[in-house]
Parts: C-alpha cells; structure tokens; sequence
C-alpha cells in the first residue's frame, strides 16, 4: 500500500507484515528484514525533502542599518565668511587637529561594534591633508586625516568585519599651495563582510550628484571664480538579504543658511530632496532610505524647519523613528557641550520594510565629565527592519505643513554656531 507521509507528503511502501508460508530458507525473516529496509530509506529520503524547509526556518528577513554623520573636526566654509581668511585657516587647522579624528573614529567603530549592523552609511566622511611643516630636504611633510580610513582601521582593530560598498567624493577645496590644506568632503556606505554566503550581498551600487546645488561666494584666496559649489548627492546600493531584494540609498541634503546669510538656500534642499524621492520611487524593490537630511521642520533650529522632511514622507516613505516612538523628538543635533540638542535631522525612512527597532547611539551622558570625547556633533542612528513584513506609511502621527507665521522657540545656537555648510 502507498500512504502520503506527514512530512511534506513523501511517499512511503508499507510492507505487509503477515507471515505466509514461504519455502524458502529464513523467508520470514527477508519479509520483516524488507520492512525495515524500506522504513530506513523512507525515513532517509524524507529528512532530505526536510533540510531545505529547515533552512528555510533558520533564515533572517531582518536588516540592521545605520546612519552616522562623522563631522569633519570643522567647517572649512568659515573661511568664506572671515575678515581674515588666513586667520581663519590657521584656526580650521587648529582646530582639525584638536578633534582627534583618530579617536572619534575609534567611538564609531565601537558602536559598530556593539550593534553590528549590516550596512552603515557614512555623511562627512572627509579627507584632510594639512602640511604641518618641512622635511631635511625642504620637502613639504603632509599629514592624512582619512576619516573613513581611520574607521575601517579601527573596525580592523575590533576584529569587525566591513568593507567599503561605495563612496561618493563631494567638494574638494584645495588650498594646499597657498595655505598648506585641503578637504574632500565625501559620503560612504559600509556593508557587513563576514556573514554566511546568500545571507547579504551587495549586487550593484550607483552614486549620483544632485541638479540643484548652492554656490557659496568666497574671496578670492578659496576660488579664483568667486563661488565654490557645495556638490550633495545620494548612494545608491542593490542588497539580497538571503534571497529578498531591496535597494539601500543614503544621502546628505543640503545644509540651509539663515536667510540673512545666504537667501534661497531651504528652496535648493527641497529640490534635493523632490529629486532624491523621485529617483527612488522608480525602484522595483522596497527602499530603505538613511542619512542627514538637514529638515525638521518641528525641531528648534530654524535654518533647518523646512518641507523636504514631508516632501519624503508624503511620497511613501515612513520616519522609521516616528512609528515606534511618535511622541518622542528624538532630536540628533547639536551633540556638544555647550548646547542642548534641537532637531532630529539624522533620519532613517523605509517604502514597505516594518520597523523592527530603533535607537539613537553616541550621546552623551546626562551630565558629561569635562574632558568627555564626542564621536561627532551627530548622534548615530540605528534601525532594524523586516523586509517581508510591511509598515503602515504615516503611523502615530500625523503629516502637517509648516504654518506660516508662527515661530518656533526662541534658541539662539544655531546664531552662534553657522556650521555644516560644505
């Protein structure tokens, strides 16, 4: 007889187990000997049928990102603004020095670290290299400061596993003849290297650079043209988490000026920002999308209370942090010594993954020592989804428009501290 097996429906051959007359020597015997045998195989060949369900059973759907602004030690815009450039590039080195990449790096890959997630996205991940003086042969002595070097030196370090998926080079200003330094500001993405095969593979990456883009007039010293332009832009990078695909972008909008300073500036980030959504609407795959996005417009720094936060969610794109914790400001900005923080402009958004989980990291304790080291003047941010599992797009709170006329608290910080421009 043929009966269906409990197990996904293998088929079995059960022996009749009746003894008959056999005139052969031990006949009774083979009949109960065949009864075995077949049980043995059938048994065998259902645990192959098996294996693969089980695995099946074992594999995540969940993905841990994060979002981390590395702050590049200082602003090499302030020269723009200077009554005296040369003075004010001497305190830009000055102060790049004292805000010991190396170490900073090393907080970051700590929580790394601890928190392990697959991909990291990196904003003002910059390159400094100052000419600290001359060598026996009246060669100029060049010291690197490569902070995403210094990272993946101290993820090395901590026998964590990353490599570089992409990184998107920015604006470079280069004052090295003149004034012994140069900066590129660059954006990154690090992905996870050391999981099983099929569990996270990076299948194709694509950075871009945005249309619209702010021109900062500068003295002659910075651009003999009179304007540096501060290039933004986006990473794109094509993810299989064992087997389901999704598309991981990263970005850092635009940095918008107090209106007294440079006009017009909130108008170019929400163009970066219709661009961006745009461009990933287009995707055949779900969308995680990270980064410093300089836009809220419920925070307490006014340069940065524009649309481009509702522009992204009105597209479908839900505040993985506002889902799970929808009375919480959850602000990012300023981490400092000096200054309570005002806004949540480090984001992490998603088109259809659920939010598992999220959390802020590198904050400060409550009451910070003096000699307390701050990782970045950013808190990171780190979100875990589930790529089969589909989040409610808008879910605990409620998309408003900024009302004109009303003001915000007043908070002079953001007066005194005109940072994060390139």
């Amino acid at each position: 007889m043929i009966h269906p097996s409990p197990q996904r429906g293998a088929l079995i051959k059960i022996v009749d187990t009746k003894m008959v007359p056999d005139e052969r020597k031990g006949g009774k015997r083979m009949i109960v000997r065949k009864l075995v045998t077949a049980i043995t195989v059938a048994v065998f060949l259902t645990s192959l049928f098996c294996l693969p369900s089980a695995a099946a059973e074992n594999r995540t759907y969940n993905v841990k990102v994060m979002t981390q602004n590395m702050n590049p030690g200082a602003d090499i815009a302030a020269v723009a603004f200077a009554p005296d450039p040369q003075q004010a590039i001497a305190e830009i080195i000055g102060a790049v020095l004292a805000s010991d990449i190396p170490g900073r790096a090393a907080l970051v890959a700590a929580e790394i670290a601890r928190t392990k997630p697959d991909l990291v996205a990196l904003q003002e991940a910059s390159r400094w290299e100052i000419i600290t003086g001359l060598d026996d042969t009246g060669q100029p002595v060049m010291l690197v400061l490569d902070q995403l070097q210094q990272l993946l030196l101290a993820l090395k370090a901590k026998d964590q596993h990353y490599r570089i998926a992409a990184s998107n080079d920015l604006t470079e200003v280069d004052l090295a003849e003149l004034a012994g330094i140069s900066y590129v500001d660059r954006d990154a993405v690090l992905v996870r290297s050391d999981l099983p095969p099929g569990q996270l593979k990076v299948l194709g990456t694509e950075n871009h650079e945005y249309e619209y883009l702010m021109d900062v007039p500068v003295p002659p010293i910075l651009s003999p043209s009179g304007y540096i332009t501060v290039l933004r832009g986006w990473i794109e990078v094509d993810v299989k988490a064992n087997g389901a695909r999704f598309k991981f972008a990263a970005t850092h909008l635009e940095s918008p000026l107090p209106d007294d300073i440079y006009p017009g500036t909130k108008a170019i980030q929400v163009a970066q920002a219709d661009e961006l959504i745009e461009k990933l609407q287009k995707s055949s795959f779900p969308v995680i999308l990270t980064g410093d996005f300089n836009s809220d417009p419920t925070g307490l720094y006014p340069p940065d209370q524009t649309d481009s936060y509702y522009h992204i969610v009105a597209a479908g794109f839900g505040d993985a942090w506002k889902e799970l914790y929808p009375e919480d400001p959850g602000y990012t900005w300023p981490v400092a010594p000096d200054a309570p923080l005002l806004e949540r402009i480090d984001l992490a958004f998603s088109n259809g993954p659920e939010t598992i989980s999220i959390e802020r990291t590198l904050l400060p304790p409550y009451a910070p020592p003096a000699d307390f080291v701050y990782a970045s003047d950013h808190a990171g941010v780190i979100a875990e989804f589930n790529l089969l599992a589909k989040h409610t797009t808008g879910l605990g709170y409620t998309q408003k428009p900024i009302v004109k006329g009303k003001t915000k608290p007043a908070n002079t910080y953001w007066q005194k501290h005109s940072h994060r421009r390139f």
